[in-house]
């Protein structure tokens, strides 16, 4: 299995204990954020993603950064 072509959202892994151990089985770069919106607000998800204490680069690629390298098209969007 090529763990480079499989991405993973973080709709209920951005806690600290699943967070650490997706962290452990896979690269940042793997990691998009996700939400279960409308279900559930999105502020359930972003108030635990700042509490990882990621750097900014990291942040910046699970928040955008891996999805437009996955779907380039999306790279025109705000």
């Amino acid at each position: 299995m090529n763990s480079s072509k499989q991405y993973y959202e973080i709709g209920h892994a951005a806690f600290p204990f699943p967070f650490a151990a997706l962290s452990k089985l896979v690269p940042n770069s793997q990691i998009l954020f996700g939400t279960d919106y409308p279900a559930e607000p999105i502020t359930s998800i972003t108030d635990e993603i700042s509490s990882l204490d990621l750097s900014k680069e990291q942040l910046d690629a699970i928040y955008r950064g891996n999805a437009i390298r996955l779907f380039p098209r999306l790279k025109s969007l705000v």
